[in-house]
């Protein structure tokens, strides 16, 4: 293998180890991050405001972190660093492998000679040809980039056993937040009751509601009342699939919805 064949071939290495640091080490402190925030709207409901405030900060943490173990690393990875590393492996490439890259980038002056040139650089091919094939740059995971990895598996099977997976789309992507009517039907909607009739009021879950990871326990009834505003009523029965509420004798009219967290439905009557 020439000279030139193994510079290019370290330099692939470098740059991969460069990625694959990065790139782990982002992610799983990313998914930590994530997995937590998930964890924690799942009981505590984030407003919208706050997650978005979080998603611009993430934003700018991840994007700082990539510029310094990333593109500064990767622009600083010249020849000169590449063949440092070859010659702090094998100490005795030291005063041939870097000189001989740098004559065969140059032509040399009006006064070298081509011959010695020439011969230089077969030497260091030879030199070169003789090297063992292990890669000069590995990667090994660095401590951040472990520790990042373990929080990221942590925070995961937090959300599974939590059950706050529904939650990482609100975390990650706070701004498609699907309007609740797109995830829950109201049942009967807009009806007429006869005047001291009764009827079951019932909440269920679209397929996109189900795919979203929402549960009938997640939702909440309000009514009403004589004053105008939106009053919190009680389930009489809630499944995976929905809830249910009898509303008894009915002397009038009945505004009701459902809410989750902050998304509410259209009110019905």
């Amino acid at each position: 293998m020439s000279l030139e064949t193994r510079a290019y071939a370290w330099r692939s290495q470098r740059r991969r180890a460069l990625f694959l640091e990065a790139v782990v080490a982002a992610g799983g402190w990313t998914a930590a991050v994530v997995g937590v925030l998930a964890t924690v709207d799942r009981f505590l409901s984030l407003p919208l405001p706050l997650r978005s405030l979080a998603w611009a900060l993430g934003a700018i943490s991840l994007s700082l972190r990539l510029r310094s173990s990333l593109i500064r690393p990767w622009r600083a990875a010249g020849w000169e660093s590449i063949f440092e590393g070859a010659a702090a492996r094998w100490p005795s490439t030291r005063p041939m492998l870097a000189s001989a890259w740098s004559l065969r980038r140059a032509s040399g002056g009006p006064g070298a000679s081509q011959e010695l040139r020439r011969e230089h650089l077969a030497r260091a091919d030879a030199l070169a040809a003789e090297l063992p094939g292990e890669s000069l740059f590995p990667w090994r995971p660095s401590r951040a980039a472990r520790v990042g990895i373990v929080g990221g598996v942590a925070a995961l099977v937090l959300c599974l056993a939590t059950g706050s997976a529904g939650s990482w789309k609100r975390v990650v992507a706070p701004w498609l937040d699907a309007p609740l009517d797109r995830l829950v039907v109201l049942l009967p909607g807009d009806a007429r009751v006869d005047w001291g009739g009764s009827v079951t009021v019932s909440a269920r879950l679209t397929p996109e509601g189900v795919a979203s990871g929402l549960r009938g326990a997640d939702l909440a009834l309000e009514t009403r009342g004589p004053d105008g505003a939106w009053h919190a009523a009680a389930w009489d029965a809630v499944d995976a699939g929905g809830a249910s509420f009898e509303t008894g004798a009915l002397a009038g009219g009945l505004d009701y919805r459902a809410r989750r967290r902050e998304l509410v439905t259209s009110a019905r009557r």
